[in-house]
């Protein structure tokens, strides 16, 4: 009977964040954490390196920049590099561990955001594979953040960056943040 009741709760606290989830809007599942660097707003006004600008203000037509780029912030940085091994460590550690809210395909979940497609490029495009890392690993599992090993948190980011048209390619993806930090989704 306890374990009917428990299973009751756990169901009952999931469809409350499912329901939670829809109404606030995707925004409401993947809020910046505190104490990490948090995406720059597209509004903002950003000097040629993609860096906001100190007062805010745009930068000035004409002004030299050491690296100017034509605006397309997604080519920034290496591509992600881990292999094909890793990325079937991934399914298997996805399917056990995140399947459940985000869905079977990555993007087809009743309580997690999309980790595929367009949504998830949208949110996640032009930005270092460390920060994807890091957000899983503060916050994925709900139930259990951080609980899984640092290299199984790696693995899964190489599925979902396979999952969205990045291919294996070079040595393994490291659970070191540092590394990952050189490298963009694109």
């Amino acid at each position: 009977m306890r374990s009917i009741a428990l299973a009751f709760a756990l169901l009952t606290s999931v469809a409350f964040m499912g329901t939670a989830i829809a109404q606030q809007g995707p925004e409401a599942v993947v809020p910046a954490d505190e104490g990490t660097e948090t995406p720059a707003d597209p509004s903002t006004p950003q000097d040629a390196t993609g860096e906001a600008t100190q007062d805010g203000a745009a930068p000035v037509e004409g002004e030299e920049a050491a690296d100017e780029t034509d605006g397309d912030e997604a080519t920034a940085g290496d591509a992600p590099q881990f292999t094909a091994e890793q990325v079937e460590r991934g399914t298997t550690a996805y399917n056990s561990n995140c399947a459940a809210c985000h869905g079977n395909s990555l993007s087809n979940g009743a309580f997690g955001p999309p980790l595929a497609g367009d949504n998830f490029l949208e949110k996640w495009g032009g930005q270092s594979v460390a920060d994807l890392y890091n957000y899983a690993h503060t916050r994925m599992p709900p139930t259990a953040p951080g609980s899984l090993p640092e290299q199984t948190y790696a693995d899964i980011v190489s599925y979902i960056l396979q999952t969205n048209g990045m291919e294996p390619m070079g040595e393994e993806l490291p659970a070191d943040t540092d590394v990952m930090d050189e490298m963009v989704i694109q």
